[in-house]
């Protein structure tokens, strides 16, 4: 379902995992990371059919945001 520029433009390993779980490494992330005060956030990149199970990730423990893209596709999550 990806498009060609995508596929033609991104490094293979930015674009698929290994084993059949697409949020291991959001997982990873989610697991170090830490905010402690302040001013701080964290933005994540992700697959517009994803990023609402990457929020959830982080949902527990902080507050998330999921924000479209220009093309109206659910692709980054706020972490504050």
């Amino acid at each position: 379902m990806m498009s060609a520029n995508v596929l033609n433009f991104e490094p293979h390993v930015a674009l698929f995992v290994r084993n059949e779980d697409p949020l291991i490494f959001y997982r990873q992330i989610a697991k170090f990371t830490t905010i402690q005060t302040g001013n701080v956030s964290v933005f994540l990149e992700c697959n517009e059919f994803n990023a609402h199970r990457v929020a959830d990730l982080f949902d527990a423990t902080y507050k998330c945001e999921v924000i479209q893209d220009m093309q109206g596709k659910d692709r980054i999550v706020k972490v504050t």
